[in-house]
């Protein structure tokens, strides 16, 4: 049988059809999987991080209500005298610490003497509180976060490592993973007198994160050895407490640069091991410990399964097969009868399918077309949208991230993190332009009355409508932000002269508070679901740092300002006060 030219070249260009349209398909396909999976990759280390913030604002939390117990004045009466009826009124203050905060296993004050003597502890014991009686206080001297801490400076706090609670008497927190956070106690002449000392369920803080992530990631915790702490498999965690170590890097060899100090983060797939049936995309991040510590840094992971990045590629690899076989079959009955203009048609597709990694536009195909290439070419482009759309929902998922890495959810104001850079920024421009700057932090009085009394609920509204009136009260070349809980900063720029400046953000600060301190409508919904309103007033502490340039590091600048603050505070609230002055001083520069 002969086969004229018409038919050779038919056949020709219907394999060279279907050959490009598999060649094309694979292609997109390959390069969409690739696309998706790295997308997914940033996604997992932004999630990491976000956690890693967590962590840290919980360390800061502690920190804090440490700071807060060890300012209280019954501390230096038990500790001086071991006052009985202090001693009662410090156990009560502490048993309504960790009534608020249900991860504290134990909280204590501990004196310098008699060998680092206990004397007041509150100990979790299951779903109650105890406070220990006199006779059965410990010594406690011996242990490292008692000495480590006696060594520190008035503020400071220190972190123990974290391991098994052997500690006899611990109550619900033997036996459990436990961190010790501490403080040291100085009285007037600057004398270490004792320390305050919680001790936080890390198991409780954990659930925590966990409870935010989807079902399928993985979370792991390593202190700076690499021996796991956390791992979805318990029998691997905390075995060095139990004769026998568990690396992370065994498990992720990657992460052998994070415990090395040779890296900060790493994303690494593994699919050997544990995880050879199941391969894993995991993300790292080493995260120092800022305070005093035995533990100088640890180690947070997430991990998730490959599949499960790859199912939108899975699903675009199945489109893009039934679209090639619809474009081979086409291509075989049209080339048989239209060889020329068929072969025209497939160069110009395969053309515009090629460059769709590039700009992933499909430009240039026959949409209009009514034959057999329209209907592949308006296939391509369902194929293009779908691409489209699901790039646009890998983009929205990194804007939602982006929003939780920078901005406070409940205020939608800055975060800490936004609010340092921009204060970087300001300080930056300062010493540009000679120009002169504060840094302001603002402390709601009397806050958790508000809480205590009607609900976070309440609390929140009056966050969120402070924010607003703060929003209102500023210049637009000024930045506000929310520090969290009720502390917010604003940052002063483009000031006066400095004879002047300071005067300026004294009036300014003034405005503030008068703004602050007009009353609030809080809304409380009451058992019956009836909405009631009440009105309350709040006022306002504000801690001021000036500067002009980069005289001192942001953080420095944040501190004083704290500093401040807390000098506003000790003067009766309401009121303001300058770094180092009981008025307007000059600039930090």
């Amino acid at each position: 049988m002969k086969f004229g030219i018409a038919t050779k070249m038919g056949l020709v260009l219907a394999i060279v059809g279907m050959l490009a349209a598999g060649i094309t398909g694979f292609y997109v396909y390959r390069a969409s999987r690739s696309l998706l999976v790295e997308s997914a990759k940033g996604e997992l280390l932004t999630a990491t991080q976000v956690l890693a913030r967590r962590i840290t604002s919980a360390r800061q939390e502690i920190t804090r209500n440490l700071r807060i117990i060890a300012a209280q004045p019954e501390v230096l009466k038990v500790l001086d005298a071991a006052d009985p009826q202090a001693a009662d009124r410090l156990a009560v203050f502490f048993m309504s610490v960790m009534k608020a905060n249900p991860g504290y296993f134990q909280m204590r004050l501990i004196s310098v003497k008699n060998n680092g003597m206990e004397r007041v502890r509150v100990d979790r014991d299951e779903h109650a509180l105890l406070r220990i009686a006199p006779h059965d206080l410990q010594e406690k001297g011996h242990y490292a976060y008692v000495y480590e801490t006696l060594g520190l400076p008035a503020g400071a706090t220190y972190l123990s490592r974290i391991v098994i609670n052997r500690e006899v008497g611990a109550h619900s927190g033997f036996g459990q993973p436990t961190a010790q956070l501490a403080t040291p106690i100085f009285d007037r002449q600057g004398k270490a007198r004792g320390l305050v000392v919680i001790s936080v369920d890390l198991n409780g803080v954990f659930d925590l994160l966990r409870a935010d992530l989807p079902a399928e990631f993985q979370l792991f915790f390593a202190n700076s050895d690499g021996d796991f702490l956390i791992h979805p498999d318990a029998g691997k965690t905390f075995g060095f407490d139990k004769g026998r170590r568990y690396f992370v890097y065994d498990e992720f060899p990657a992460t052998k640069a994070l415990v090395e100090n040779k890296d900060a983060q790493i994303v690494t797939e593994v699919g050997a091991g544990r995880y050879a049936g199941n391969p894993v995309v995991a993300a790292f991040i080493a995260q120092r410990v800022v305070v005093a510590s035995g533990e100088p840094s640890v180690i947070l992971g997430l991990a998730q399964p490959l599949g499960s990045m790859v199912k939108q590629a899975d699903r675009l690899g199945r489109v893009m097969a039934q679209l090639v076989a619809g474009l081979s079959l086409a291509a075989i009955l049209l080339a048989l009868i239209l060889g020329r203009i068929v072969t025209r048609s497939i160069n110009t597709m395969s053309n515009a399918v090629q460059a769709f990694t590039g700009s992933n536009t499909i430009e240039g195909l026959p949409l209009h077309s009514q034959d057999e290439i329209g209907v592949l070419a308006r296939s391509f482009d369902r194929m293009q949208k779908q691409i489209r759309l699901q790039l646009a929902e890998l983009e929205v998922s990194g804007r939602e991230l982006q929003q939780l890495a920078y901005y406070d959810p409940l205020t939608s104001l800055p975060n800490r993190r936004l609010m340092m850079d921009r204060l970087q920024h300001t300080m930056a421009n300062s010493l540009r332009h000679h120009r002169h700057g504060a840094l302001l932090l603002l402390d709601l009085d009397n806050f958790k009355t508000l809480n205590d009394c009607l609900g976070h609920d309440a609390g929140d509204q009056l966050l969120v409508e402070v924010a607003k009136r703060l929003r209102a009260s500023i210049r637009e070349a000024d930045s506000v932000a929310r520090l969290g809980g009720d502390e917010f900063v604003l940052i002063l720029d483009d000031l006066d002269d400095m004879g002047t400046a300071p005067m300026q953000v004294e009036t300014i600060a003034a405005k503030l508070q008068r703004s602050l301190a007009e009353p609030y409508t809080i809304e409380i919904r009451e058992r019956s679901g009836a909405l009631t309103q009440h009105r309350h007033q709040c006022t306002s502490s504000i801690g001021i740092a000036m500067f002009s340039g980069h005289s001192v590091p942001a953080e420095e600048l944040l501190k004083r300002a704290d500093s401040a603050m807390y000098q506003s505070k000790a003067a009766g609230r309401n009121t303001l006060r300058f770094f180092g002055h009981d008025g307007p001083p000059p600039a930090v520069g």
